[in-house]
């Protein structure tokens, strides 16, 4: 048990710093490509950060042998859109009052809310999607899902990528700068993946740490896996998220968590329609419900009142206190 809370405290530490170095080579790289805030956020940082929670459903549901790892694929498939809709959104509206509080910040966004509602819109249609597929046991079905749903985030990205550069201004120094003693590209290359490699690792060994002690405590692994793993292999987007926060860089922030969201709803979901039967028992499709209501409520706020403050990103936090009553009481 110390070696396991010794080994997250020390990989939740690589983690920070591998995401505080990620998000300053990110910025450097939509610089230097002279991409927008919301490319930046939605689309790099998205899929960078996104990286860990996609690898966990890969190697389970395409090496895996048994069905304790098509479980655990599925579960970190639904966990994801679910941990950043409850857990990280949450997160970092408080971590606005926060650094508000500290006067490094005021306690409003500042940021594209047509470019948020936009991520979540895609994030409704395709995660909608795939779920009204499981009401069709059909794997021609479920195949023809998961293609389209590539298409849609390939749409998407072109969407994205076709926005109008804005201002990359207020950028910290490169911190490989030094070491090559100049921001060229190669150093910005390098130490995005260096920051990338970094969290990587790091969140690979704190969900080692965590898989040890839920071991110790006998939880099974469909539970692990949609409640626990996601809260490790997320905590790329939080830490990037926060850092942008304190530095009131708010659009890259919640592009970051939404533009996850929206690559979390489709690749990983893909190859869990390719993978597994794509079949829920009540915890797997309570999980799905409470992920749909906490967006869709935040995509009805930016609907009706073309702006969210700090406080409607907070409101998801209640659907994952209903998701734990849910698992301790049925």
């Amino acid at each position: 048990m110390i070696y396991s809370l010794t080994l997250i405290v020390l990989s939740l530490a690589v983690t920070l710093f591998g995401s505080s170095v990620f998000t300053n080579g990110i910025e450097w790289i939509g610089k230097r490509f002279k991409l927008s805030h919301g490319a930046t956020g939605s689309v790099l940082a998205g899929i960078g950060t996104a990286l860990p929670e996609t690898l966990i459903p890969l190697i389970a549901i395409l090496l895996g042998t048994g069905q304790a790892e098509k479980e655990i694929g599925t579960g970190a498939i639904l966990g994801a859109p679910f941990m950043l809709s409850t857990l990280t959104l949450p997160l970092v509206g408080s971590g606005v009052y926060f650094f508000a509080m500290r006067g490094k910040r005021t306690g409003r966004l500042h940021l594209n809310f047509h470019e948020i509602a936009f991520d979540l819109k895609y994030f409704l249609i395709s995660f909608s999607l795939a779920i009204a597929a499981t009401a069709i046991p059909n794997r021609l079905i479920h195949y023809l899902t998961g293609f389209f749903l590539f298409g849609l985030y390939a749409w998407y990205l072109k969407i994205i990528l076709n926005r109008p550069s804005d201002d990359h201004l207020d950028l910290d120094p490169l911190y490989f700068q030094k070491l090559f003693k100049k921001d060229g590209s190669m150093a910005v290359l390098l130490q995005t993946l260096a920051g990338l490699g970094l969290i990587i690792g790091g969140a690979y060994y704190f969900i080692q740490g965590i898989v040890q002690i839920a071991q110790f405590f006998h939880v099974s692994p469909m539970i692990l896996s949609l409640l626990i793993t996601p809260v490790a292999t997320e905590l790329p987007e939080k830490f990037n998220s926060l850092i942008w926060i304190s530095k009131k860089k708010d659009h890259l922030a919640i592009s970051n968590i939404t533009g996850s969201m929206v690559f979390q709803s489709t690749f990983p979901v893909s190859i869990g329609l390719f993978g597994t039967p794509w079949i829920f028992d009540h915890h797997g499709i309570s999980n799905i419900i409470l992920t749909l209501v906490a967006s869709l409520c935040l995509f009805a706020v930016l609907f009706f009142r073309k702006k969210i403050e700090p406080y409607h990103l907070m409101l998801g936090f209640m659907a994952y206190l209903g998701y734990i009553f849910i698992l301790i009481f049925y």
